[in-house]
């Protein structure tokens, strides 16, 4: 009887460091569907990070398709890029998604489904409509005073 307790034991303590493996790892992936390699937005290519936040909605059909996109592109660039995705769905829950559309809309940054807004050091920029992931690159790229890597082999490619 002893001998079971002590495996049973044994069992439980490796189901709970699992646990907190995956855990962690879903933490982490988070973090890198958020933008970048982490969610804080890791400093890379000389510091310069572009934001960008992506407005869609679940009904929209150019939102559907634009979407994939948008998320290939922030992969590329990796750290270079922290992207928020906000769906429209979440306006009547979530009071920080109703101030992004909020604040968007006053300002004429978000007239339509779906819209990428960048912010960087060049300011910011809307982009809106259903777009290919080249037209995306090229225009997330062209919001970055110093153009990393990424989009450099993305310019010679094309």
């Amino acid at each position: 009887m002893k001998k079971l307790s002590s495996v049973l034991s044994a069992a439980v303590i490796v189901l709970i460091v699992l646990i907190a493996l995956e855990l962690a790892l879903s933490l982490m992936n988070a973090g890198k569907l958020a933008g970048g390699k982490n969610s804080q937005g890791a400093l890379a290519y000389n510091g310069e990070v572009v934001q960008l936040d992506y407005l869609y909605a679940d009904w929209c059909g150019y939102c559907n398709d634009t979407t994939p996109q948008v998320k290939s592109v922030a992969y590329s660039l990796g750290d270079a890029l922290k992207l928020n995705m906000y769906n429209e769905a979440a306006r009547k829950t979530d009071q920080k998604t109703m101030q992004i559309y909020s604040d968007y809309k006053e300002r004429g940054l978000f007239v339509a489904f779906p819209t990428i807004v960048a912010k960087g050091k060049k300011g910011e920029a809307a982009l809106v409509g259903k777009k290919s992931e080249n037209e995306i690159m090229d225009w997330v790229c062209s919001q970055f005073e110093t153009m990393p890597k990424e989009c450099e082999k993305a310019e010679k490619s094309a």
